[in-house]
């Protein structure tokens, strides 16, 4: 039973689902602040899924932008809280969302190196080669933050290499300066794969030409 002027904040801090559920039935507004806190940003950082649902299902907004810009959706996916993201982009969170600095929820992922909530805001679409406003891709974030496994996912996918920052830098550049051997070395065999599959691109085109040209000339 919920402690007498409890509020719906402290009730999300001490995960308590049951008055939680309560005071929200009773009218509570799922969307008061309180000390800049709303439920929802609350439940997300202490990893209360079904409190989140719980809020959200109640009226609370799910592209609340706080602090510089930043909405639950980029908190899950730093922590690495698959459930809850899987929830929030289901509920319309906004994948495309950017903060103050240009950071969308992939960069964010990105940073926080879990593969399994980036792969999945990946899948529904989100943009792999958005730039922050310094430039930076979710492809340089990861480079520098030594997430190869973050990296091996982008490349599968086709990412842009070539994209550079406001310093005029690739995420080989990045990944160079951050020494990381294994990085480098991943970016490196896309580069000149990229090098060889023109290659190929380039003589079937000629092939064809030529047979083209050799079959106007006998006509």
């Amino acid at each position: 039973m919920a402690v007498f002027g409890s509020t719906l904040v402290s009730l999300v801090k001490a995960g308590k689902v049951f008055d939680v559920e309560s005071m929200l039935n009773k009218g509570a507004d799922p969307n008061l602040l309180e000390d800049g806190l709303s439920p929802l940003r609350v439940a997300v950082a202490m990893g209360y899924p079904a409190i989140v649902e719980m809020l959200v299902n109640k009226g609370a907004n799910v592209n609340e932008q706080y602090d510089q810009g930043q909405t639950v959706l980029m908190k899950a996916v730093t922590t690495g809280k698959i459930e809850t993201t899987r929830f929030l982009i289901s509920r319309k969170a906004d994948i495309h969302a950017k903060d103050n600095r240009g950071w969308t929820p992939l960069i964010y992922a990105a940073t926080g190196g879990h593969g399994d909530t980036f792969a999945y805001l990946l899948y529904n679409s989100a943009e792999m080669d958005a730039q922050d406003n310094e430039g930076w891709t979710p492809l340089m974030h990861a480079a520098a933050k030594n997430n190869d496994k973050t990296v091996k996912i982008l490349l599968d996918r086709k990412v842009n290499l070539h994209l550079k920052n406001k310093d005029s830098q690739t995420a080989l550049d990045v990944a160079e300066f951050r020494r990381n051997k294994i990085i480098i070395e991943l970016l490196k065999e896309a580069l000149n794969k990229e090098i060889e599959e023109k290659k190929v691109e380039e003589s079937q085109s000629s092939l064809f030409q030529d047979l083209f040209d050799l079959k106007d000339s006998l006509s």
